[in-house]
């Protein structure tokens, strides 16, 4: 089945360079280094991190605090945090704040 979310683009490095690990940990081996210009593609997210494709290179993850781009899929805390942003959002007001937007009509 295809996906309909779109694709992540203007992906690029936040800062000049960054380390490509084998797994999703900074204590991982490090199995490329990308420097600005560099191309390569996300795949995906596991935890903090995107998974990335990068030609001549095996598979790997960049930490997602390195890279920038439009259309990012979220990692762990960022879903966390939408999450949470929703639930508070869909909760009945508190009595207080409840009266006062019904006497100011915006309830």
């Amino acid at each position: 089945m295809a996906s309909s979310l779109p694709l992540p683009g203007n992906v690029g490095l936040r800062y000049g360079s960054a380390d490509v690990f084998e797994r999703a940990d900074t204590r991982a081996s490090v199995v490329a280094r990308l420097t600005t210009g560099d191309p390569f593609t996300v795949a995906g997210t596991e935890g903090e991190f995107y998974r990335v494709q990068v030609p001549g290179v095996a598979d790997g993850y960049i930490y997602a605090q390195n890279l920038v781009g439009t259309n990012m899929p979220l990692t762990v805390n960022e879903q966390r945090n939408a999450d949470d942003r929703a639930a508070l959002a869909a909760r009945p007001s508190g009595f207080l704040r409840g009266l006062l937007q019904r006497l100011r009509g915006s309830a």
